[in-house]
């Protein structure tokens, strides 16, 4: 099988780590956004649907947004690991290019 190019191209992996970079910065938003929305939910239930309230109070105080703070993470190092491994392709087909000493021509 001949090799006529990239098998993966660097500036599309690039772009969506880019994007998943974004998405993860936002990360501290979304919690913002969140816990002001159940502290919301649960001012307006209160006196209303006591159950209802109670359950709220519960998940505001339910370490949740420690496990938000863990995806985050998680999702850091897998964006950076990621770029690493697009840097190493790179590095290795430039070396595999040195290598051939001009054997295989570019198209």
């Amino acid at each position: 099988m001949p090799i006529d190019g990239w098998r993966i191209d660097p500036a599309t992996a690039r772009a969506a780590v880019a994007g998943a970079r974004t998405e993860a910065e936002g990360f501290g938003q979304l919690e913002v956004g969140l816990v002001s929305a159940l502290q919301s939910a649960s001012t307006a239930t209160s006196g209303k649907a006591p159950s209802t309230t109670s359950s709220l109070e519960r998940i505001l105080t339910d370490p949740f947004e420690l496990d938000l703070a863990a995806v985050a993470q998680r999702l850091s190092a897998a964006v950076e690991a990621t770029e690493a491994a697009i840097a190493a392709y790179e590095a290795g087909d430039a070396e595999m290019g040195t290598r051939s000493d001009g054997a295989v021509e570019p198209r």
